[in-house]
């Protein structure tokens, strides 16, 4: 984000907790949430002052963001193996509503699914798939994620 969507951001929540925003405040916080998605950065300070009577801070804010960003990406990916989200969509980019609603409803629609080679008999099965996947990558230093899974072939779908 630049320092006019951080200057917003924090402004807004200002009106939350009562925070003094200046220049000086503004380049501060920018030095630690600079290279946050002004997106995820938003919904962090906001799920935070839904769960925390703390004072919030940059940490909160890197915290919650990169929890969405992976909850984000996990669910692009799966979306991606269902057919509801585009295949050219970006992990790194936040699904739309629509996108989002789509992905909610085609969850509902089925109890249990083939992705790939795998059957998962929930969305919670598949997302642990995924964590555990990605933290064994993490492990082994790769960096990389893997191909997603490839979609299911039609007749399993419904």
């Amino acid at each position: 984000m630049n320092k006019l969507e951080l200057s917003k951001l924090l402004t807004t929540f200002s009106l939350v907790d009562h925070r003094n925003v200046d220049p000086e405040t503004v380049n501060a916080w920018y030095d630690v949430l600079g290279d946050l998605d002004v997106d995820f950065a938003y919904r962090a300070g906001v799920e935070h002052f839904r769960e925390s009577t703390d004072y919030l801070t940059a940490a909160h804010i890197v915290a919650g963001a990169m929890r969405l960003q992976k909850r984000n990406a996990a669910d692009v990916r799966e979306g991606q193996a269902r057919g509801v989200v585009p295949s050219d969509w970006p992990a790194s980019r936040a699904l739309t509503p629509q996108l989002a609603d789509a992905l909610a409803a085609d969850r509902v629609a089925r109890s249990g699914v083939w992705i790939g080679k795998s059957w998962f008999e929930s969305w919670d099965d598949f997302h642990e798939h995924e964590e555990q996947r990605v933290l064994a990558m993490e492990k082994a230093g790769s960096g990389a994620i893997a191909r997603p899974a490839e979609p299911a072939a039609q007749e399993y779908l419904r």
